[in-house]
């Protein structure tokens, strides 16, 4: 998923202009997900808990949404933005310091 991601994010960057806004949603780790869609009765799409790293937010290859779009705002020096909602919307604002 990390580097799907991460060139959608990167694609997507590129085609904004200043002050413009990328977002998406479920701003959540690995633990976080799989806690959710189990509360909500989905099936499981990411391998057991305990195969997973919290300290990175990986699971066998897998990285959460909020470990890519954090790296990728850090690499592009913006702020990343949530909300606090059961599956959070992110969103970050090109120029931004």
């Amino acid at each position: 998923m990390g580097a799907a991601v991460t060139q959608a994010l990167s694609k997507s960057w590129s085609k904004l202009k200043a002050g413009g806004v990328l977002a998406g949603s479920d701003f959540l780790n690995v633990d976080e997900m799989e806690e959710l869609n189990e509360a909500q009765g989905r099936t499981a799409v990411l391998e057991k808990k305990s195969k997973c790293d919290r300290r990175t937010t990986e699971c066998s290859g897998y990285k959460g949404v909020r470990a890519v779009v954090e790296e990728f705002c850090k690499s592009k020096k913006v702020k990343v933005h949530f909300t606090a909602d059961e599956r959070p919307t992110w969103y970050t604002i090109k120029d931004e310091a």
